[in-house]
């Protein structure tokens, strides 16, 4: 239930603690017109994705990660809705990778991201989000890096398909 005094208070909170952090942002991110993107990121499919997750993997807290920059408002909707599903310890943490729009080789992610993620994955299924499959190529690679990440963990897939409605595999 919603307190405004509460509420009040604890953004004040969160305003000061963020004025304590450095926000230098390097660099420009920017997201090229897609129509495939624009396809996937229907609200029912990401609904649809998300109780498929909370079916296929039992509600277990997640490490989702979405392939940036395409793959983030849609990743953002299927983990609020799993979410909403389960409440338990989700963590969500978009990763850039962009093999056709940005000719990435791997996944860009640092040291310091990774040193986190190996400590915030225990615990978590991961699941590697991407807006749509189209070949494929993406997110195959994106699994054959985060396995090698994390050879312990098994690692779902998942994408909003606009012809069969959602994918986990």
């Amino acid at each position: 239930m919603y307190n405004q005094i509460a509420s009040s208070s604890e953004v004040n909170s969160f305003r000061s603690a963020l004025s304590a952090v450095d926000f230098s942002l390097d660099q420009v991110v920017s997201q090229k017109w897609d129509q495939a993107t624009l396809d996937a990121t229907v609200p029912y499919l990401s609904e649809n994705t998300a109780r498929r997750l909370c079916s296929d993997l039992k509600e277990a807290p997640l490490l989702f990660i979405p392939l940036a920059h395409g793959a983030v408002a849609a990743g953002m909707d299927v983990f609020l809705h799993y979410s909403l599903f389960n409440s338990k310890d989700n963590l969500f943490y978009p990763v850039r990778f962009s093999k056709t729009k940005h000719k990435d080789r791997a996944p860009r992610i640092s040291p310091f991201e990774i040193a986190f993620l190996k400590k915030e994955v225990s615990g978590r299924v991961i699941v590697l989000f991407d807006e749509d499959k189209s070949t494929g190529r993406t997110i195959l690679g994106a699994k054959r890096f985060f396995s090698e990440l994390f050879p312990e963990n098994s690692i779902y897939l998942g994408y909003n398909d606009w012809t069969i409605g959602s994918a986990i595999t």
